[in-house]
């Protein structure tokens, strides 16, 4: 997501205590490493996601 598009919805949900914003600009829709903009041959590529976005996740459902 543009970072435009990002600040919009930090803005937007800002007096929510529930939510948390987090950017892995290295990473591509996939969560998984790319480098530029996404192309769509990148979904044809067999990968993970990152172990990071895994721990952020699952630490953000556990503290709920």
């Amino acid at each position: 997501m543009p970072t435009s598009e990002s600040e919009k919805w930090k803005t937007g949900l800002q007096h929510l205590s529930n939510v948390n914003f987090i950017s892995y600009p290295e990473l591509n829709h996939l969560f998984m490493a790319g480098e530029g903009p996404s192309k769509p041959y990148e979904y044809n590529i067999p990968g993970n996601v990152d172990v990071r976005v895994i721990n952020d996740i699952a630490r953000w459902v556990l503290s709920r």
